[in-house]
């Protein structure tokens, strides 16, 4: 990522706030039994219904430079008041505890001892991880068929950690009278519509906003976007998604990132970013992936045999 363009995105959703909003912890605290890390609070009263991202790093986060960096681990509740990690061992590890509406408003507040710790905690090396995702049995497909665990096997050292690759597949050409057969089909198919010809705005972006997430995507669309900036936009809207956004705002910044990957040439990358913003956006992203497996162009007369 570069830096100095993260920096200044979180500049623009997070400079529009003057005091913060959400809830804060009471006190935050990291430790560690020598197998897994423990962060443990304690939270206000009126916390019960607030929801808190943790945030992991290798240095301290002191800033919100320093947040966008670091690994987001989980989303749990104020009144959890426990979580666990399992970090790699002999790597110093720092966190962060946020309040989910301080993040969408823009307005982060980062207190050591209280949303932060500032003491590194750091497994011994050697230690064999137990985190839960590496060896929980999944009753519901025990038999006939068998249970593949590849981390617990790689972690483990037993057992084939991967499937053996499938053997190569042969193709062939098609002959003369099977590849008319296919021409006189393809000239059946209903016509595909026009595809688009100009950058698509969604009415989100034309509405004023003057702060958090929702200010820094419009600032991209009014900016580079809207000037055919692509490679500007690119790198500015990659910075913005490696931030926990709400599931609305990150299905239009993937919009925006399809139709950028478009106009670059890149159809594939495209097309699965207008499949990830149908989620929200479906009547707009369709005409878009249309245009772009007409891009791609058709397949060679080759097929599998």
């Amino acid at each position: 990522m570069n830096t100095r363009i993260a920096a200044a995105l979180l500049v623009l959703w997070i400079a529009p706030a003057a005091f913060a909003e959400g809830t804060l912890l009471s006190a935050l605290r990291a430790g560690s039994d020598g197998e897994r890390v423990t962060l443990s609070w304690s939270a206000p009263a009126d916390a019960g219904a607030a929801d808190f991202i943790v945030f992991r790093s290798r240095a301290p986060i002191t800033s919100t430079e320093t947040l966008a960096g670091a690994t987001q681990l989980a989303v749990v509740s104020g009144t959890t008041g426990r979580f666990h990690d399992y970090p790699v061992p002999g790597v110093p590890a720092y966190y962060a505890v946020i309040d989910v509406e301080q993040i969408a408003a823009g307005s982060i507040t980062l207190i050591p001892g209280r949303s932060t710790t500032s003491e590194a905690v750091a497994l011994p090396l050697g230690v064999r991880t137990r985190d839960p995702q590496f060896f929980t049995e999944f009753a519901f497909r025990d038999r006939p068929l068998p249970l593949l665990q590849p981390w617990r096997d790689m972690l483990e050292g037993t057992g084939e950690a991967l499937p053996r690759a499938f053997p190569p597949t042969r193709s062939h050409a098609l002959t003369p009278a099977a590849a008319a057969a296919l021409d006189g089909l393809m000239e059946l198919r209903p016509p595909e519509g026009i595809a688009p010809k100009h950058p698509t705005v969604l009415d989100a972006e034309r509405t004023a906003v003057d702060k958090g997430v929702a200010f820094t995507l419009k600032s991209i669309v009014d900016g580079p976007f809207t000037r055919g900036a692509w490679a500007e936009t690119r790198e500015q809207l990659g910075n913005l998604l490696t931030l926990p956004l709400p599931a609305e705002v990150e299905s239009r910044a993937r919009f925006y990132l399809g139709q950028t990957l478009f106009y670059e040439g890149r159809y594939e990358r495209a097309v699965l970013e207008f499949i990830l913003a149908r989620r929200h956006h479906v009547a707009e992203a369709t005409p878009w992936i249309r245009a772009s497996l007409q891009r791609m162009g058709p397949t060679t007369g080759r097929v599998p045999g």
